[in-house]
């Protein structure tokens, strides 16, 4: 098909963790933990496509006829996903109440759309798509042509992508923590 994207990805979060073995780094009991996570999260997106040195946002030109009456409208570019997954925590003393925390995580993100790179569902014939869309959506929409150096049609709703599947997206990463804790700052209500 000859399609590409990029996208920035801005998420937040809410997300539960399990230590699984538990986890007191502070007192050296436990240090060390695997964990799992889970969550909701509220995530922004934005596709775009690099043609002869410009890049274009392609949720705005409709190139799967979002827009045209009978095809839809155009996707949202705020959407809700399901993030999930797991890692390891280590925790390290520093000094006299200082502390850290290592993390190696991995962060899968179920989503409710087909669109995070612009392909779900099918082609229009460039004709039709220009006239209503303009010619850059039927530009942006099919890109074999540059491949095989030749012109590309398609008749209507031709195969682009497969709507039946969602996307998914993936996070993986190392995080370091700084821990703010004094033992004097904690008041004992056991005494």
């Amino acid at each position: 098909r000859n399609l590409s994207f990029k996208t920035d990805l801005f998420e937040s979060s809410l997300q539960f963790d399990w230590n699984i073995l538990g986890f007191e780094p502070i007192n050296k009991q436990k240090p060390f933990t695997p964990f799992l996570f889970a969550g909701i999260s509220y995530y922004h997106f934005n596709p775009k496509a690099l043609y002869q040195g410009v890049w274009y946002e392609l949720q705005p030109l409709g190139t799967e006829g979002q827009g045209i009456p009978g095809y839809g409208p155009k996707y949202k570019l705020n959407q809700i996903s399901i993030p999930f997954g797991g890692g390891i925590k280590y925790g390290l003393r520093l000094g006299d109440g200082n502390y850290i925390t290592l993390t190696a995580e991995m962060s899968m993100h179920k989503t409710f759309t087909d669109y995070l790179d612009d392909v779900s569902g099918g082609y229009l014939p460039l004709k039709y798509l220009a006239q209503n869309n303009g010619p850059m959506a039927a530009e942006l929409s099919i890109r074999a042509d540059e491949y095989y150096k030749l012109p590309v049609d398609y008749t209507f709703d031709s195969t682009r992508g497969n709507p039946k599947t969602k996307d998914w997206y993936v996070y993986s990463g190392i995080t370091i923590a700084y821990i703010l804790y004094k033992k004097e700052y904690f008041y004992d209500f056991a005494n």
